[in-house]
């Protein structure tokens, strides 16, 4: 039976060779967890090679919960649903460092892995959930004055992609005409 290592690196080696790149944004993210895999409990979104092993999912929600966590919320896993792989690891804190070579021990960190269930396999989860994204409501005379203005021809370009937002001088045809 292979490590948990090596069925995320398979996971994300097949994901790959299907010709998808998970991790690759089209779209426009906000909200909390800013489009990241994020556990459903804590609301915390995932890291690591966590983030990598999840988004090779290919499920459209993020929310991913423990079979215990989603029963702890009041979810029943659908019968057949596989899981997916986390890693959790447990760094030892100065106390049991201490404690360890008092024993003799190495405190060392050590990793586990859990198996997770996304949102998407879960039967009983309300429509809304705790972290769902609010919905844009645009105010109409900001929207005529945007309009306007990128109607215009001396209006910037904007671009879209990744999670920030950000002005870049290198790609402004203005920004030199000041330095």
């Amino acid at each position: 039976m292979p490590s948990v290592y090596e069925a995320i690196t398979d996971r994300i080696i097949s994901t790959l060779e299907s010709g998808r790149i998970p991790w690759k944004k089209e779209w426009r993210t906000s909200g909390k967890t800013a489009g990241l895999p994020y556990n459903l409990v804590s609301g915390k979104p995932y890291r690591g090679i966590n983030v990598f092993s999840l988004l090779c999912s290919g499920y459209s929600s993020n929310g991913w919960a423990t079979y215990k966590q989603a029963q702890s919320l009041g979810y029943q896993v659908r019968k057949g649903e596989k899981a997916s792989p986390v890693v959790f690891w447990k760094f030892p804190d100065k106390k049991s460092k201490q404690e360890a070579q008092l024993l003799g021990k190495n405190a060392a960190p050590w990793g586990t892995s859990y198996p997770v269930f996304n949102v998407e396999q879960l039967d009983g989860v309300p429509q809304e959930l705790p972290f769902a994204v609010e919905t844009f409501d645009p105010i109409a005379e900001c929207e005529a004055v945007t309009d306007a203005f990128m109607g215009s021809a001396s209006h910037p370009t904007l671009g879209h992609g990744g999670n920030k937002a950000y002005f870049s001088p290198s790609s402004d045809p203005c920004s030199n005409a000041f330095a």
